[in-house]
């Protein structure tokens, strides 16, 4: 026997067991951030936590495996910049301190009734109060960091605000609005539980030309509201109800009624709606205007500044990342 040839399927097996060894060692681990270590404990976790929220919200992940893959990419991306923000606090020395940790889980404690309650709604979410803590602490972490980081930008100028204002003048338009008052009467007739009586077109129709009747004698709108309207969040309010066309909430037959009347006027025909039938007065009209610069302006200068910092803060995160010793071992 050839001692050479013998030893071989020593060797392949030896180098087969480092092989799966270190496969075994890296498995165990999702990611390393300059050295500090995502082990596939916490990734999984992590993940878990994610996936019940959206489940919560009745997502199905058997139907929905490529949100299920988005979820587990954006998640390890998610604890990378975690990670590189806390290194990020401890080296300005922005790191927060217990107090404030204990303090943000007081505030969360509180919200609750019970502390039964308080544990329920965390095994529901999958995460542990210690895993709890961290995410405080990263949230923290995160705001003492962006706050070091951008307290050099300087605030945004009047002639900036100003420059804004003028070339985005359509973002400080207030539409109009109509102030109307109706009287309403539905029809229902499949007999639709969430309505409280059970009556048809025509039946409903007779009833609102009854009261444009009533009106046509001389009665006062509001009062007549509050003794017949059906609608009963503007009842007690004498049919009061004010609405901007342009947002298009508001039923389009309403709104196109509305919208025909003068000042003062009232329907003179019943007007049909997906409700039932409507009588509507028109009380004001409050045309469409702008805002002016002295308004808005510091609510610009806010927003610029705002912008700034965190177009600032985005930059010195995208350096910090590039530069930063990342290893991503999930997708191998």
């Amino acid at each position: 026997m050839n001692l050479k040839t013998a030893k071989l399927p020593v060797l392949m097996c030896l180098l087969l067991m480092m092989i799966l060894a270190a496969g075994c060692v890296k498995n165990n681990l999702a990611a390393e951030v300059n050295g500090e270590k995502i082990t596939m404990e916490q990734y999984n976790r992590r993940v878990d936590g994610v996936k019940a929220n959206f489940e919560q919200q009745g997502v199905d992940f058997e139907s929905e495996k490529e949100l299920a893959d988005n979820i587990k990419e954006r998640v390890l991306d998610e604890m990378i910049e975690e990670i590189l923000v806390r290194q990020q606090a401890k080296k300005k020395g922005v790191e927060p301190s217990k107090e404030e940790i204990d303090k943000k889980i007081k505030e969360i404690k509180d919200s609750y009734q019970t502390e039964a309650e308080y544990k329920k709604a965390l095994k529901e979410n999958k995460i542990s109060e210690r895993e709890l803590r961290d995410i405080i602490y990263n949230e923290l972490a995160a705001n003492n960091l962006y706050q070091k980081v951008t307290a050099g930008v300087k605030e945004a100028t009047d002639e900036q605000a100003e420059d804004y204002y003028r070339q985005n003048k359509d973002r400080f338009k207030i539409p109009e609005r109509l102030n109307t008052r109706h009287i309403l009467f539905f029809v229902n007739e499949d007999n639709q539980k969430n309505i409280p009586v059970k009556r048809s077109d025509e039946e409903a129709r007779k009833l609102a030309q009854q009261v444009i009747d009533s009106l046509n004698r001389g009665a006062d709108f509001a009062e007549l509201a509050k003794e017949k309207s059906e609608d009963l969040g503007t009842k007690d309010k004498g049919g009061f109800y004010s609405f901007v066309p342009e947002l298009g909430m508001t039923d389009p037959g309403y709104t196109k009624a509305a919208q025909a009347l003068a000042e003062g006027e009232y329907t003179k025909e019943p007007v049909r709606s997906r409700y039932g039938y409507h009588v509507i007065k028109l009380e004001k009209r409050i045309p469409a205007q702008v805002r002016s610069f002295n308004e808005v302006q510091g609510f610009i200068k806010e927003q610029l500044t705002r912008e700034a910092k965190m177009e600032y803060y985005r930059s010195f995160m995208a350096d910090v990342r590039e530069k930063a010793d990342i290893k991503k071992y999930i997708n191998e």
